[in-house]
């Protein structure tokens, strides 16, 4: 696959329509900055399938080692055991308690700090943009995958968390909040501001289902055959995994 710049890609993977033997991938577009995702009970496996495809799928859209996931969950299973395998990449990092969680946020903030103050201006306004006209020096992107119902809302202050997701796009940050949907009912401050600032997306049986915010794909997938994202995701996983081997290798030749 030959990758023609590093600019972030204008959609991101959602799945396909099928119809009469046609097959059509749909796209959310990438300006909203991410998604909300909310799952009943019975979906809460299928969500994390789905979130960890998307991850894998967006950083096999761009050039090796441009797309970082960070993720902030405490659980005790790996929710995203394809994705936790590019660790050793140092393409894979995460939050597994609230210590943990503050200074990955911290090291968040001064990322986006430092982007907006020495590389953003009024010509280049995003790190998509910048990393366009820097092809051989870009700017990695983040790809931030939060759990809802272990993101620090009691270290980092709700005003704090608004401030920072407010541009967090702008400077090369991706995000998906994911919860349950009794979380979503809730409705804590963190939540209400994540939902907020991006659309929410829900998971019911299964199945994956738009909503009010995304009013003309719900009603596309409500008039055609739909599937929600759903590769291969250990495919992805060594492709990435050999993206990076391939990669070290012509840096040691350039080298030598």
């Amino acid at each position: 696959m030959h990758y023609s710049d590093n600019k972030f890609p204008w959609g991101v993977s959602a799945g396909e329509l099928h119809e009469r033997g046609h097959t059509l991938p749909l796209f959310l577009p990438a300006q909203n900055g991410g998604f909300t995702l909310y799952f009943d009970d019975e979906s809460e496996a299928e969500a994390s399938r789905f979130i960890e495809n998307v991850a894998l799928h967006l950083a096999s859209m761009l050039p090796q080692g441009l797309v970082k996931s960070v993720v902030f969950d405490f659980g005790y299973k790996k929710r995203f055991p394809d994705l936790a395998s590019l660790k050793a990449a140092n393409l894979y990092d995460i939050a597994l308690n609230p210590e943990e969680a503050q200074r990955h946020f911290a090291q968040l903030e001064k990322v986006s700090l430092y982007r907006h103050h020495e590389l953003l201006s009024p010509e280049v306004t995003t790190i998509s943009d910048y990393n366009r006209l820097h092809e051989k020096s870009p700017e990695p992107y983040c790809l931030l995958l939060l759990n809802l119902n272990d993101f620090p809302a009691n270290i980092i202050s709700p005003e704090k968390i608004n401030a920072f997701f407010a541009s967090a796009f702008e400077v090369g940050f991706y995000t998906i909040a994911f919860g349950s949907q009794t979380l979503a009912e809730k409705q804590s401050e963190t939540v209400k501001i994540l939902t907020k600032r991006f659309p929410p997306l829900q998971f019911e049986h299964n199945k994956l289902h738009f909503g009010k915010r995304y009013p003309v794909l719900q009603k596309v997938t409500e008039l055609h055959p739909f599937q929600h994202l759903n590769t291969d995701s250990a495919t992805l996983r060594d492709s990435l995994l050999n993206r990076t081997e391939e990669a070290q290798t012509n840096r040691l030749q350039e080298v030598l």
